[in-house]
């Protein structure tokens, strides 16, 4: 059974936000092998926030597919998808949750995966919501299902944008860079500039711009020159110009081309 100690939000009806950016529902293309009406039924039953129906309607789509050919099983997935991150999106993620456990207890169980709980993830992240993020990666466990390296990027950007996180955001950059999985360079970028803003901060600091440069090295392809601009910046409040010739000379040698800015 899915634990009952929700997170604040995630019961309830659905509730829309009005400026938030939608789930993008699946092409067509990938559903040309389910049953079009059941198809139809669903992708409106979720655009128009009635997600129960848009259950009832995967439930009659899988069992239809008793001898489920491989076009239709990546159809019901995109479906499935995307019937989870809109319900996220709607504080929804409780239903979700026991929909999960319905698959999980039926002989469509390998659709309980990480790719399933990203979809969460990227839902939580459309509205800032880390708390329930966090909640949502111990529940992965509960489900047998191990976070990967797009789950901790998701964790961590929520986290970034959340405003008021940024520790933890830290925490997962951490854990990513000692299990050597690739950081997103845009929240490493966030996270840096962040950086500046906090600069009197003698403890974080240091730990955050330690991380930084261990990502220049490490991900070299992944650097540019916004990251390599905020870096330069922290160095310059700091008055370490050593390392700020460094971090000149790296951005040199990765073929980054400096503006006024870095050069300034």
């Amino acid at each position: 059974k899915t634990s009952q100690r929700f997170p604040p939000g995630f019961r309830g009806a659905p509730r829309p936000s009005h400026g938030m950016a939608r789930p993008t529902p699946p092409s067509q293309s990938c559903l040309k092998a389910l049953p079009a009406k059941s198809v139809q039924d669903f992708l409106s039953a979720v655009q128009e926030c009635r997600l129960e129906q848009a259950q009832e309607a995967l439930r009659q789509i899988r069992a239809a597919g008793s001898r489920r050919s491989k076009e239709a099983f990546g159809g019901m997935r995109a479906m499935l998808h995307y019937y989870l991150e809109s319900s996220a999106t709607l504080n929804q993620v409780a239903q979700a949750l026991s929909f999960l456990d319905e698959l999980k207890a039926s002989s469509d169980a390998r659709l309980v995966s990480s790719a399933a709980f990203n979809a969460l993830l990227r839902g939580l992240l459309s509205r800032s919501g880390f708390e329930e993020a966090q909640w949502l990666r111990n529940e992965m466990l509960r489900f047998g299902v191990a976070p990967n390296e797009a789950s901790l990027n998701l964790l961590m950007d929520t986290a970034a944008r959340s405003g008021s996180h940024l520790d933890e955001a830290w925490d997962i950059l951490e854990e990513m860079q000692k299990q050597h999985l690739k950081a997103d360079k845009y929240t490493v970028s966030i996270l840096t500039k962040q950086l500046s803003d906090r600069i009197s901060d003698k403890r974080r600091v240091p730990r955050g711009v330690a991380m930084v440069e261990y990502f220049l090295k490490t991900q070299p392809e992944d650097v540019d020159e916004v990251l390599v601009n905020s870096l330069l910046d922290v160095f310059c409040k700091l008055g370490d110009m050593p390392r700020l010739e460094a971090t000149l000379d790296r951005m040199r040698e990765y073929g980054i081309r400096g503006s006024a800015v870095a050069y300034g």
